[in-house]
């Protein structure tokens, strides 16, 4: 399978690929976009990005991250283990689903998501279609509400043409852990995280959903992110690894 072939030859390459670089140029507008299958409001914020119109709008790259592993790291839990949370959470994303004219399914076990994270990253270091490939698995989780325990997850495989046993492969294990260091080197503790360098290139990461609107005015430019006020709260983000601010990109 080629597939195979190209994920064996990943093996000994795969941590240039999912660590932070440096570089001193700017370079065009790119959104990093961080995010796990489990998380309805990744499933929304991929839908908004993709539906920009402007052919000037910066190239989405997808990173799939571990949620779970960012709220331990950082202590947090999520709002979806309380009653209350997971209610209002479905409300919400319900009512933005219906705004914006997304189709919408509720998994039975939406937090069930490691083996498509791991389809996702199967498939990125094939280096083939990742777009079709979220819009594939973005699909069966959150259109169809259906997990990897469904029946039909190994036709879903198929498709991207993948098969069980290339997900348990460890490159594919060590480029999630390795993506979702990165994601918390820089200050994510959410998903889902856009990490962007502007047409300035200054470098941040935005983390929620609601943030959209702000993120586009960052990666436009906004003379506000210059100003003494943006200034005066903007700090970097304490981590492990390279800050926002740096020339390091996400």
């Amino acid at each position: 399978m080629n597939a195979v072939r190209a994920i064996t030859r990943h093996a000994a390459s795969h941590r240039h690929s999912s660590t932070v670089s440096s570089a001193a140029v700017v370079r065009p507008p790119q959104i990093d976009f961080l995010f796990d299958f489990a998380c309805p409001y990744s499933y929304l914020a991929w839908h908004a990005l993709k539906a920009r119109t402007d052919p000037a709008a910066p190239r989405l790259r997808l990173r799939p991250i571990r949620g779970q592993q960012l709220r331990a790291h950082w202590g947090l839990k999520d709002v979806m283990e309380t009653v209350p949370g997971r209610i209002r959470t479905r409300e919400h994303v319900t009512w933005i689903a219906h705004k914006q004219g997304v189709p919408l399914t509720f998994p039975d076990k939406p937090s069930d998501s490691l083996r498509l994270l791991q389809a996702m990253t199967a498939v990125d270091l094939t280096e083939r279609d990742v777009d079709g490939a979220a819009a594939k698995l973005f699909d069966f989780m959150w259109v169809r509400g259906k997990t990897a325990a469904s029946a039909d997850f190994e036709a879903l495989l198929d498709s991207l043409d993948l098969n069980p046993s290339m997900l348990d492969y460890q490159v594919v294990e060590m480029k999630l852990n390795d993506t979702t260091q990165m994601a918390i080197s820089v200050g994510a503790f959410a998903v889902p995280t856009f990490g962007v360098r502007n047409v300035k290139g200054k470098l941040h990461t935005f983390t929620g959903f609601d943030k959209l609107d702000m993120l586009q005015d960052f990666v436009t430019g906004d003379g506000f992110f210059d100003s003494a006020a943006w200034t005066a709260v903007a700090k970097p983000v304490a981590g492990p690894g390279p800050q926002e601010g740096t020339d390091a990109d996400v």
